[in-house]
């Protein structure tokens, strides 16, 4: 890894160095400079390498620290240009004795952006270089606010990161605090809140600060949860005006609570920051509590890394506690691994629990650690690492970048680093499966998310290149146990070493006995399952049920998915009923394994199958059986590849056929997360994660039980791994069904999603988990109007059989119009028209440039309710949020690449990616009026008056098909007056008109998607002209005759084309006001028109 110095203010790197760590290694660096050996000031560090970090930034008090966790960023946690973020900040007249706040400000881009900064009426703009970060001191005073909190809206012209840095004025202790969207204001959990001593004299407060984005009354409520409990003991109801910032000093306080400790359930559309504090004698030290919602939860068996520190002695040295919130309205098991060492927590329903000094309690030795954490339910926790000394809290998230090393993660580690053979590697792959006590300590890893015996299944498909010495050592471990000579016979005999083979039967080259003596069976239709008759006591009664279950379950499933059984293994076992094995040899957290009988073989060929006897649930051992022996099925295919070789596939049916034999079971739902979180890589990538193939079943769930496909389509999946890889396979064969990936693909997109109905029929068999979508966006306008990339131009392309979800919440009125446009299936551009100005314009690919099996789905939710829209051969979609049938309120975009090439040709080949376009200008309805008067000859006077006149929209308009440029209105009501009077010499002159403004013509046209130029924000129109050409009679009354002239009001036309400066709405998008006067060659001619945006209720 390499760790790059780079100065405040400054995209360059000042001064580097290389760090190695080992496989699993925690390495602490208490000085980043002096390691760094650079001189002191301030920076940004730049980690590069596949490691976890955890940065703090302290002030070193004369005893102890007060410090604040540095937040990471990456190109994932960035934010997206023009998206505004709402950050809290204390502003105060005087440093020494009030609050202040720094603000972080980071360029992610590789030139220089401007920040715009808006706290109430101030506004400020900073640049800050390219690839650099800027910090402005003491916030409150740079924009000029007054004392006490208040928030500041922050937005970017680049990819941004931000955070605010709260400080004591006593203590100097800093607080970081995180900015949220308008929309993050869903029901939200903050776990660690408390007034209550704690060790080492500390004393326990905590504060929030709560801001309505929006500009109506806000109710708030308030709901207290002891710490190990799940019901609900205070309650307090707030309502915030409009824009209001509330600062609560004291939480405990606010519920009417005396002391203690738990959890605060915050419930209301206001945004919300809590901090908890130790209040020493002058000045605090705290930290920010990070808030527990359902889309930022850990999933269920999903692993995730913590920064911990173990002490000496608590009063002496820094000591961690962890803080977990269980998501689950069930119990829950926490297991938390460091080495070898592993610990248990039950965490109740719907509460948090705490783990004081977690270094003790998992009995780890003095200094920095690494703790993986995982449980068998959805949670959300933090580190608090406190200072011995002034008792200060510093906060350190969970990192879910990595998984902690397996054994096999360290064994293939060694092997790439030469320090083992290939052969050796293998080795100790089987003794990892079986946890033979050979397996050298430094490879004993993280085994928690092994399922099978994959080293086992390696070992065989690989047994006849093997060297002889290597054969003799794994031999014994592909064989059934209860062969003489397995490596239960030899395990029992004490026999470890390969010199004393020579007193053992060698069952996988020759025939050896049954060991009857030790090992029974019951026979059922189909299968033979063995035990030890020393487990007989426990053993036999699971034995006859999976042997029932087997004929009376799984064989039927078998013929009606397959159409085939595993294939008859000749004799093995004294019969030719297939063989399941009760073993507790395996790894203790590996559940079956099943092997070819024939060890030259990976594929057409006989298995048996092991299943853990330890298991306690007989339902999921039936599951299992039902699992392992679908592995049965599928080595007796003659595949083009091994099983082994194609996991997403063999992995992801064996899964689906568990859920498809037992629905009610629902064993696999704790495998989806694996890889519904990781949907973006390609589905035959594991990513590291070895259950992830595992999570694949997804797919094949949706194909049978949402699409509704027979069930023997998963077997004419495996008929075409004959003669293809299991892509092409799978690819073929939906083809076959009509099925195919083209169409089934992005619709399983829509489906994998499951969030929200109708789109979440996964919830049917009681799974709540869903794919993971990047992190929501809110589509909230500070400025006129803004462009959102959905992904970066720079993105890799889109991996074949990969999905990308992207959300947007919209919460308010300031977002009028929004448009996509299509960067993914098409090329866009931002086009220059000289009549008009700057356009987005989406063109067709064509020829090699084709983005072959890109799709883009789209979840919008209008008025409460979802619908499914396919973008993928549009060149944008436009709509108007002032009309109720067209306000998006939430926006789920979908990509997805449903081809199986290997290289793919689905990416951003335009200028643009894929982007929303969103403006403030009214887009539904038009009101407004006109009062104007024409003078003309010695005193004539002519005047229009034009009262209730609506516009109603009647087309968009392009300037080619993939390029919208205006929406048109035409007049559907109104009224107008028209009066003559006055002299011209010795004439008088006199005329009367009024009538009605309607036509279904559109005459009004507001340039809604031009998004620069000459006609930025401007419109076209010949407004009047019908009305003013209508033929009137004017009288002339002269000293020798009096006549009746026909005659038209065609001064009043209102004639504007987009170059007119003079006609453009207004700022805030709501209003056009044109005077009269402005109008080039109309001498005499006064008045104003003004127009009126509506937006429906």
């Amino acid at each position: 890894m390499e760790l790059a110095l780079l100065p405040r203010g400054s995209g360059a790197v000042a001064v580097a160095s290389q760090l190695v760590l080992a496989v699993g290694e925690t390495r602490r660096i208490p000085d980043l400079y002096a390691f760094l050996r650079a001189p002191d000031g301030a920076g940004m560090v730049r980690i590069t390498g596949e490691v976890v970090a955890w940065v703090r930034t302290y002030n070193q008090g004369a005893s102890g620290t007060f410090g604040q966790e540095l937040v990471p960023v990456d190109a994932s946690s960035a934010y997206t240009p023009s998206e505004p973020l709402i950050f809290p900040f204390s502003a105060t007249a005087d440093i020494k004795t009030g609050f202040r706040s720094n603000l972080l400000l980071v360029n992610l881009e590789p030139v220089a952006i401007t920040f715009t900064l808006r706290a109430g009426t101030a506004e400020k703009t900073v640049s800050v270089p390219a690839g650099a970060y800027s910090q402005i001191d003491n916030l409150g005073s740079f924009l000029g606010a007054a004392s006490g909190f208040s928030v500041v809206q922050v937005s970017a012209t680049g990819r941004w990161f931000a955070a605010i840095s709260t400080v004591d004025p006593v203590t100097g202790d800093p607080t970081t605090l995180r900015g949220l969207g308008a929309g993050d204001s869903s029901e939200r959990l903050f776990a660690g809140v408390a007034k209550l001593p704690g060790a080492n004299q500390t004393s326990w407060r905590s504060e929030a600060v709560f801001y309505n984005p929006t500009s109506a009354s806000l109710p708030l409520i308030l709901e207290l949860i002891p710490r190990g409990q799940g019901n609900v003991a205070a309650r307090a109801n707030l309502t915030l005006a409009a824009g209001e910032t509330r600062y609560l000093p004291d939480l405990y306080q606010t519920l009417g609570v005396a002391s203690g400790a738990g959890t605060l359930k915050v419930q209301g559309g206001a945004l919300a920051w809590v901090r908890t504090f130790n209040k020493g004698n002058q000045g605090s030290f705290g930290q920010d509590l990070p808030p527990a919602t359902p889309s930022l939860a850990v999933g269920s068996s999903m692993p995730v890394a913590l920064s911990v520190y173990s002490p000496t002695s608590p009063q002496t040295d820094f000591r961690s506690n962890l803080v977990v919130q269980n998501l689950e309205n069930r119990d829950i098991t926490l297991s938390l691994r460091a080495g070898v060492t592993e610990k248990l927590q039950v965490i109740k329903a719907n509460s948090y629990t705490q783990i004081d000094n977690l270094g003790n309690f998992m009995g780890l030795p003095p200094g920095a650690a690494t703790v993986w954490a995982q449980a068998n339910g959805r949670w959300l926790g933090a580190m608090s690492t406190i200072d011995p000394v002034t008792g200060d809290p510093t906060t350190f998230r969970d990192a879910r970048s990595f998984l902690p090393p397996s054994s096999y993660d360290l064994i293939e580690a060694a092997l790439a680093n030469q320090t083992i053979s290939s052969e050796q590697a293998l080795t100790y792959k089987v003794f990892a499966d079986f946890g033979d006590s050979r397996l050298p300590a430094q490879f004993q890893g993280d085994d928690r998310n092994t399922h099978e015996a994959l080293g086992t299944a390696e070992a065989a498909e690989k047994f006849a290149t093997l060297s002889p010495a290597t054969q003799e050592v794994v031999g014994p471990y592909l064989v059934q146990p209860f062969y003489a000579g397995s490596w239960w016979d030899r395990r029992r005999a004490g026999v470890t070493g390969v010199s004393a083979l020579a007193t053992m039967c060698r069952p996988w080259a020759i025939t050896c006995p049954i060991l009857s003596g030790d090992w029974e069976y019951y026979d059922g239709t189909y299968v033979r399952v063995w035990y030890l008759k020393s487990h007989a006591a426990t053993d036999a009664a699971v034995a006859r049920a999976l042997a029932a279950a087997a004929t009376s379950d799984i064989w039927p499933k078998f013929t009606a998915s397959m159409g085939r059984v595993p294939k008859p293994d000749g004799d093995e076992g004294g019969s030719a009923l297939y063989d399941v094995v009760l073993s507790d040899g395996l790894s203790s957290r590996t559940y079956g394994s099943t092997v070819p009988t024939t060890l030259i073989a990976c594929n057409n060929a006989p298995a048996f199958s092991y299943l853990n006897r330890t298991i306690s649930d007989l339902n999921i051992f039936k599951s299992i059986l039902a699992h392992e022996t679908f592995h049965g099925v599928q080595i007796g295919f003659n595949s083009r590849q091994c099983p082994t070789s194609m996991r997403w596939l063999s992995e992801g049916t064996a899964t689906w056929f568990e859920d498809f034999v037992y629905p009610g079971t629902n064993r696999e739902h704790d495998d989806a997360p694996h890889y519904l979180d990781k949907p973006y890589l390609a589905i035959d990538n594991d990513g590291g994660d070895v259950l992830k193939p595992y999570g694949t079943y997804t797919f094949f769930y949706y194909l049978t039980r949402i699409r509704g496909l027979a069930p023997d389509v998963i077997g004419k999946i495996w008929d075409a791994t004959v003669g293809a890889d299991g892509l092409h396979a799978l690819d073929s064969a939906l083809r076959s069904v009509s099925a195919e990936l083209d169409k089934s693909w992005p619709d399983f997109a829509v489906y994998a999603w499951n969030q929200q109905a109708p789109f979440n029929l996964f919830t049917n068999d009681g799974l709540t988990y869903g794919a993971q979508v990047n992190p929501p966006r809110t589509g909230t306008l500070s400025t006129r109007d803004a462009s959102w990339e959905v992904i970066p131009k720079t993105k890799p392309p889109l991996l074949r059989l990969s999905l990308f979800y992207y959300h947007y919440d919209f919460p308010d009125a300031s977002v009028a119009a929004l448009g996509f446009f299509n960067g993914l299936t098409r090329s866009l551009s931002l086009q220059t028209v000289d009549e008009f100005g700057k356009l987005y314009s989406a063109s067709p690919l064509a020829g090699p440039d084709t983005a072959e099996g890109g799709h883009i789905t789209a979840l919008v939710k209008i008025n409460g309710t979802w619908k499914k829209e396919d973008w993928t051969p549009l060149a944008g979609r436009l709509y108007c949020r002032d009309l109720k049938a067209e306000r998006v309120e939430s926006l789920v975009i979908i990509l997805s690449n449903a081809d199986v090439s290997e290289i793919s040709s689905v990416w951003p080949k335009g200028d643009y990616p894929p982007l929303l376009f969103a403006t403030n200008l009214g887009c539904a309805h038009w009101e407004g009026e006109a009062s104007l008067t024409y003078r003309w000859g010695n005193s004539v006077t002519e005047t229009m008056n034009v009262a209730g006149l609506r516009l109603e929209p009647v087309a968009e308009g392009f300037y080619d098909e993939n390029t919208p440029v205006f929406r048109g209105y035409a007049p559907f009501s109104g009224d107008y007056s028209y009066v003559v009077r006055g002299t011209n010499g010795d004439c008088s002159y006199s005329a009367d008109n009024n009538g009605t403004l309607t036509s279904g013509l559109s005459a009004f046209h507001v340039l809604t998607w031009v998004t620069g130029g000459v006609g930025y924000r401007g419109l076209t129109t010949g407004l009047f002209w019908e009305w003013t050409q209508a033929l009137m009679i004017l009288k002339e009354t002269c000293p020798l005759s009096t006549k009746m002239l026909p005659w038209n009001a065609g001064t009043f036309v209102l004639p504007v084309i987009p170059e007119f400066a003079w006609a453009r709405v207004t700022p805030d998008g709501r209003r056009i006001v044109i005077q009269a006067s402005d109008i080039p060659g109309q001498q005499g001619l006064s008045g104003t028109w003004t127009f009126r945006a509506l937006r429906e209720p």
